[in-house]
């Protein structure tokens, strides 16, 4: 725990410089990995290792490696994703806002491999949903129907959305 509050801080901790993670055996920097996958902050913690030039050990750097690469993917596909759903608000008269992760994403972290996104999280007046909902059918995303709709517009007051399929395989 102590290793992932040095890492979340994101700055040298006199009491736990990063370069003592070479001290850790294999199972504490097993456990390290794994807290640090379980709060998704492994391309985090690849960033902070790296700018502050602290090699380590295999069994460290290839995996926060690999989860940086898939969230720098990711969140490229995502913010393509959001720039599509914001052109076609956008071209639909529909103010919105976008929140949360995509938004930290473009404003706050470092690059897009620090940041792991789930989903993207769009704000817009309730009045506007239908619309909105028509707007993103018309250009290929693929939304709840029937009784779920209903249920998250009642409950949740949000609704989700796949995007459309990607033009070329």
């Amino acid at each position: 725990v102590r290793d992932d509050l040095a890492l979340l801080r994101a700055q040298p901790d006199p009491h736990f410089p990063l370069d003592t993670v070479h001290s850790l055996d294999a199972a504490a920097r097993a456990d390290l990995l794994r807290s640090l996958s379980r709060h998704a902050l492994s391309g985090w913690a690849h960033r902070i290792f790296k700018d502050a030039s602290v090699s380590l050990p295999p069994d460290l750097s290839a995996p926060l490696l690999l989860s940086h690469s898939r969230n720098t993917a990711h969140s490229i596909l995502a913010l393509r994703d959001y720039e599509h759903i914001s052109r076609t608000l956008s071209s639909a008269d529909i103010a919105h806002i976008p929140l949360k992760g995509i938004r930290l994403l473009e404003t706050l972290y470092p690059d897009p491999g620090t940041r792991h996104l789930s989903d993207i999280d769009v704000l817009i007046h309730e009045a506007d949903i239908p619309r909105a909902d028509r707007a993103l059918r018309a250009v290929g995303w693929r939304g709840e129907s029937g009784g779920m709709w209903d249920r998250q517009q009642r409950y949740h007051h949000h609704h989700g959305y796949e995007p459309p399929p990607p033009l070329c395989a």
